[in-house]
């Protein structure tokens, strides 16, 4: 395992109902999501944002 590789489960939610999305446990309670859950485009490209952010500051 790389060195400060951080390793925790994460769920998925459909962004349109075709394409699966992993999120962020901080992200799912953030944007109040369920495991699974179907969402459209605009809240997907926030999951997408909100991510990324947090991922560029645990590094």
């Amino acid at each position: 395992m790389p060195y400060g590789a951080v390793v925790q489960k994460l769920d998925t939610v459909m962004v349109s109902g075709t394409v699966k999305v992993a999120v962020l446990p901080e992200v799912m309670k953030m944007l109040s999501l369920q495991p699974g859950q179907a969402v459209d485009d605009e809240t997907g490209k926030k999951i997408i944002e909100e991510n990324d952010r947090l991922t560029r500051v645990k590094n």
